[in-house]
């Protein structure tokens, strides 16, 4: 069971379907909000009825859950830049 933040939506389901042609191991995924899933984590949703993985959108949570001994082997494997777009009327 895979955690993801909202933002991978659109690309976690077409890298789980390949990985899962792979590997023949089955994946399900639920995406919300990384605070949201952080909850959760924190109040016992991990292993077989909860997350094995956690993609989160937001570092600080994952760096909480490994600060609680909730997580390991924490990777970053992706980042990004923040941008700011005005518009004039």
């Amino acid at each position: 069971m895979i955690f993801a933040a909202a933002v991978f939506y659109d690309v976690l389901p077409e890298l789980m379907k390949a990985y899962q042609e792979e590997s023949g191991i089955e994946l399900e995924c639920e995406f919300a909000g990384s605070g949201k899933l952080y909850q959760k984590i924190v109040q016992g949703a991990v292993g077989v009825c909860g997350a094995d993985i956690f993609l989160s959108a937001a570092p600080f949570y994952v760096v909480e859950l490994e600060r609680q001994e909730l997580a390991d082997n924490v990777r970053t494997f992706m980042g990004n830049d923040l941008v700011v777009a005005v518009f004039m009327q």
